[in-house]
């Protein structure tokens, strides 16, 4: 994962330093934001739960995660490309 240990010093075990960029839909580019900012954002959408440790985090899918994981899924059998799929509810 990519890791910015100024971010999160306790999960840069491998000492891989940098200031990564996350690509947003549209091009877009989300400074100074690491995997583990991505992982914060799924669960703050409620996609995932984040247990365990700082050092030894564990992610679960949640309801709502399986949910969105399946329409993308059969999406992607359809023929769409991710940077198309909008999730509704």
């Amino acid at each position: 994962m990519r890791i910015n240990g100024e971010r999160h010093p306790g999960l840069d075990v491998n000492r891989i330093r940098g200031k990564f960029p996350s690509h947003l839909k549209g091009g877009e580019k989300l400074e100074n934001h690491d995997d583990w900012d991505c992982a914060e954002d799924l669960e703050a959408s409620v996609l995932v739960k984040i247990d365990g440790t700082g050092v030894n985090p564990i992610m679960k899918m949640t309801a709502l995660g399986w949910e969105t994981v399946g329409r993308l899924r059969a999406f992607k059998a359809e023929g769409g490309q991710c940077a198309d799929f909008v999730f509704k509810r």
